[in-house]
């Protein structure tokens, strides 16, 4: 074989290495067609763990800084009552509402346990105002967040009862909290053996204040001042907190409170 030949050959593999390397390092950057020419480099290095981040809000999606449900479900004096646990104050608990069984397949503990649920699964969020609105036709009160302007549904009021009426029940709780009395949970829904639509032992105390009348407030309810700082709020009102026994430790039963209604 000639010597024009082999450098030929030569010169050939050489053209031919140069051009698969200049479209290798072509496959490095963005191809979108932008003047940004960045380089595409994994976000989390392989091998390398993060913490998952509601890239739209910002927020961790973890429940708690210390893993511990702060909403749940408990037996207080005799009802299934939402409780809220704060996290700087180890043992201690706040009734927020007791719902009544309504029908429908619900039991006050499930009806209880969800709406926890709900209250929990927002509470990352930024729980800021406790509000009335409708959603598919029906009357609810809802809660919005820091992180989502929205109301997003806490429960559904029962067809034929005001929904302020029945948002403003445990927002009488909360203020009887508020004027430094220890409280017992307060019925959110109830009806008399007449049928009627009033509702009974709202605003009750362990001091036996029983005739306290609910609020017919219609604007939100601030509720940062009933949490704890470690869920965004002031703390301001979480005093005379109530013990739990062993006995009545969060509901071990998982409900999914989307399918709440």
């Amino acid at each position: 074989m000639s010597s024009q030949l082999l450098r030929l050959i030569s010169l050939g593999s050489i053209g031919l290495s140069l051009c698969l390397g200049n479209s290798a390092a072509m496959a490095q950057y963005d191809s979108t067609g932008d003047d940004s020419g960045g380089v595409v480099v994994p976000t989390v290095p392989s091998g390398g763990s993060s913490v998952p981040i509601d890239t739209s809000t910002g927020i961790p999606t973890s429940p708690s800084s210390d893993g511990t449900t702060r909403f749940s479900c408990q037996t207080y004096n005799g009802q299934s009552t939402v409780m809220y646990q704060p996290q700087s104050q180890s043992g201690q608990f706040f009734p927020w509402a007791a719902p009544a069984a309504l029908g429908g397949g619900w039991d006050a503990q499930k009806r209880c346990a969800a709406i926890a649920s709900r209250l929990e699964l927002y509470r990352p969020d930024g729980l800021q105002e406790l509000q009335t609105s409708v959603e598919n036709n029906e009357n609810v009160v809802c809660v919005t967040t820091e992180a989502n302007p929205s109301c997003r549904i806490v429960l559904t009021v029962p067809r034929g009862k005001d929904p302020v009426v029945i948002r403003n029940s445990i927002f009488q709780n909360l203020t009887t909290a508020d004027n430094g009395q220890q409280t017992i949970a307060v019925n959110t829904y109830g009806d008399r053996s007449s049928g009627g639509s009033e509702l009974y032992n709202l605003g009750r105390t362990l001091l036996g204040s029983g005739n306290n009348r609910v609020s017919s407030y219609r604007g939100g309810i601030n509720l940062k001042p009933f949490l704890d700082r470690k869920d965004g709020g002031t703390a301001n009102n979480l005093r005379n907190g109530v013990a739990i026994g062993r006995q009545s430790q969060p509901n071990s039963v998982r409900l999914n409170p989307r399918n709440f209604r």
